[in-house]
C-alpha cells in the first residue's frame, strides 16, 4: 500500500511538471523547459538529468528494476522526460545529442511496453511510434533493433519486425545468436492464426520459407 501511494504521488507530481514543461516548449522558452526537466528529474529521483544522460540504457533499466522487474511508471517518466529533452535539442539544432537521447528514450519506452506490470502512465507508451519516426533516418545499434523486433511482434506489425530482423542478420550474418533470434521469431509467428498473420503483413508461406532458410544456416 505504501509503495502504491508513493507511485501515485510520483505520477501526480510528474503530470504537473510535464504540463509546465510542455507549456514552456509551446512558448519556445527552451531554457525554462530544460530547467523544468532538470528540476523534475531532481525532485522525483533526487538525480539531475545529466545522470540519466550519462548512463547507458542498459544501466538505466537495471536501476529502474525492483525485485528483478522493471518499475514501469518510473521507466515511462524517465522516457518521457528524455524524449522532451531530445525534442528541445532537436529544435535548437543539436541533432547529434538529440539522437542519443531519443535513442535512450526509445529503449526505455520499449522495455516499459514489454513489461507486464500495471502502470498509471501506460497511455504515454503511445509515444513510441513518434520516437521511432524521429530516429528513422539514423542507423540504430543492434540492441535497439532487437527491442524493435520484440515491439513490432507485440503490436502485430510482423513485417516491420522482419525488416529489423533482416537488418540484424545482414550486419551479423555469421552470428548464431541472431540466427536463433530469427528462428524464434518465426516459430512464434507460426503459432498464430492465418488472419492475424495477414493483418501483420506477413503470410504463413513467407514465414515458413524464411524459417527454413535460417535453419539451413545452422547446418
Amino acid at each position: 500500500m505504501l509503495k502504491s501511494d508513493f507511485i501515485k504521488k510520483l505520477v501526480e507530481n510528474f503530470k504537473k511538471s510535464l504540463e509546465e514543461i510542455l507549456s514552456f516548449i509551446e512558448e519556445k522558452n527552451y531554457p525554462k523547459a530544460l530547467e523544468g526537466i532538470d528540476d523534475t528529474f531532481s525532485n522525483l529521483f533526487r538525480l539531475n538529468s545529466m545522470f540519466f544522460n550519462s548512463m547507458t540504457e542498459e544501466n538505466l533499466i537495471e536501476i529502474l528494476k525492483a525485485g528483478g522487474e522493471l518499475e514501469k511508471d518510473k521507466a515511462i517518466i524517465v522516457s518521457k522526460l528524455l524524449q522532451e529533452k531530445a525534442h528541445i535539442l532537436e529544435l535548437q539544432g543539436d541533432l547529434t545529442e538529440s539522437f542519443y537521447i531519443y535513442l535512450k528514450a526509445l529503449n526505455l519506452y520499449i522495455e516499459a511496453f514489454l513489461c507486464d506490470r500495471e502502470a498509471e502512465l501506460t497511455y504515454l507508451l503511445d509515444e513510441i511510434p513518434t520516437v521511432i519516426d524521429k530516429l528513422s533516418n539514423y542507423e540504430l545499434p543492434a540492441n535497439s533493433k532487437k527491442r524493435l523486433v520484440d515491439y513490432y511482434k507485440e503490436i502485430g506489425d510482423f513485417a516491420s519486425g522482419e525488416d529489423m530482423l533482416y537488418e540484424l542478420l545482414d550486419e551479423n550474418s555469421d552470428d548464431l545468436s541472431y540466427i536463433n533470434l530469427g528462428i524464434n521469431y518465426y516459430n512464434d509467428l507460426l503459432r498464430m492464426n492465418d488472419e492475424t498473420l495477414e493483418k501483420g503483413n506477413l503470410p504463413r508461406e513467407e514465414i515458413t520459407d524464411a524459417l527454413n532458410a535460417l535453419k539451413k544456416k545452422l547446418n
